[in-house]
């Protein structure tokens, strides 16, 4: 997360100078409604002046991350938009601070925050990747299988998209309680499972194929035109209920922990500042934790890279567990360019890039898997790259929820620049070999 400051961090309303952030919103103004859900908070410097309160207690503290670049914000919100608030952590090389976002804070309690250090390892975060990669790469084959059976009514990588939109809507919810538990976690749950289990660069392949006609069916081009906008509606309204749903879901649960705990005595608690220190690819003040989570990560793809060698033939399972070992690869290009995300920019350039890198190569194996020459091996290997690599460094959850973040103007062109790119990069990769020769010919795509 190159660049992140703690400066000029509010989403609601627009900000002050450098030091000074409006904190709290007098009982009387109408409030505005929220642009996103689950975000964390970075914490301001906080001043006595600066606070609006009523009877010493901020009625809504609700400090919201944003990923500056250190450029100061305009005075007005019409002279620019807030910045989105995605659903990863990006990748950062630089210390930052984050603070638990909770309301009814009273300013005492803000400026009591309690520090706790946490120390951003590269090795631990990468090497945590691994697992959460490879199980949401095989959940999102499990899925896809499981419902491709004739006459389904809708395609089956849908099932995919909603159920890992719905587990990022989930841990987007309970961001702060899973950052101040274990902050890599977070990262393993919503970068590598939910990075893992949805895909962009799939979607566009569906987008392609309704386009060209990739079935070959008797049907005019308007109707294939009709075919792919189908695509691209279902796929993001699926994608957004699900994150949505998720959120619920959170919610509900929270309350349910709250009428539990509801006569019992606890003491009272205060926010808690995160400072993050980025200590690059490092063996120092690792814990037995980390040590765990890297040593089963490692362990896993070992026994996939086994497993794949040793399997025979152009099986089922062998594809399966040979995209499990290319998944993780995936994942560690997107969560790397995620650092592009603090770049000032209308869209969130790190998600972009690796959603554009995702839909090139998925493209290139699509040509090649329409390849006359293919024999089985070879479309099984090509394959394991479209469902592991591909589905890995490419991903619908985080993209969808930049789209709930974003201002509408932002979020609709957000939407289309994605969606117009990823079609460009299909028609001139692989467009021109299936107007002239016709669909698939390997036996197992």
């Amino acid at each position: 997360m190159a660049g992140l400051t703690s400066n000029d961090m509010e989403e609601h309303g627009p900000t002050g100078t450098d030091t000074d952030v409006r904190l709290a919103r007098s009982a009387s103004e109408p409030r505005r409604p929220r642009r996103s859900f689950g975000s964390i908070s970075l914490p301001p410097i906080y001043k006595s002046n600066s606070l609006s309160t009523t009877n010493n207690r901020t009625p809504d503290v609700d400090l919201t991350c944003r990923f500056s670049t250190g450029v100061r914000e305009p005075e007005s919100e019409s002279e620019d938009e807030s910045e989105p608030v995605v659903g990863e952590i990006p990748n950062i090389s630089r210390r930052a601070s984050l603070v638990e976002r909770r309301r009814g804070f009273s300013v005492a309690d803000l400026q009591a925050t309690k520090e706790h250090i946490v120390y951003e390892n590269k090795l631990v975060l990468y090497g945590g990747l691994i697992t959460p990669s490879i199980a949401g790469a095989l959940i999102r084959i499990g899925l896809s299988t499981l419902h491709s059976y004739p006459g389904a009514p809708v395609f089956p990588l849908m099932y995919a998209q909603f159920v890992g939109c719905v587990f990022m809507g989930f841990f987007a919810a309970r961001k702060d309680a899973i950052i101040n538990g274990y902050f890599p976690g977070y990262v393993m749950l919503s970068t590598g499972l939910c990075g893992s289990i949805t895909t962009f660069s799939s979607w566009h392949l569906g987008i392609f194929q309704q386009l060209v006609n990739f079935s070959g069916i008797d049907r005019t081009i308007g109707d294939n035109i009709l075919g792919g906008i189908a695509e691209v509606i279902v796929t993001l309204c699926v994608s957004i209920a699900g994150l949505r749903f998720g959120t619920h879901i959170s919610s509900y649960l929270h309350t349910i922990a709250q009428r539990a705990r509801r006569h019992k005595e606890y003491p009272s608690k205060v926010p808690t500042r995160l400072e993050i220190i980025c200590k690059g690819f490092s063996f120092s003040a690792l814990q037995p934790i980390d040590y765990l989570y890297i040593g089963i990560g490692c362990a896993l793809w070992i026994i996939f890279v086994i497993l794949s060698a040793t399997l025979q033939g152009a099986t089922v399972g062998r594809e399966v567990v040979a995209a499990g070992v290319s998944a993780p690869f995936g994942t560690f290009i997107r969560y790397y360019l995620s650092k592009f995300n603090s770049v000032k920019c209308r869209i969130p350039l790190g998600t972009f890039l690796a959603n554009m890198l995702g839909t090139f190569v998925l493209a290139v194996l699509t040509l090649l898997l329409s390849g006359p020459t293919n024999d089985g091996l070879s479309c099984l290997w090509l394959q394991s790259l479209v469902d592991g690599f591909c589905g890995g460094l490419s991903t619908i959850s985080t993209f969808a929820m930049e789209l709930t973040s974003l201002a509408p103007n932002r979020s609709l062109l957000y939407c289309v620049v994605s969606v117009v790119c990823g079609q460009i990069i299909f028609f001139v990769v692989a467009g021109s070999w299936f107007w002239t020769h016709g669909g698939r010919v390997c036996a197992t795509f």
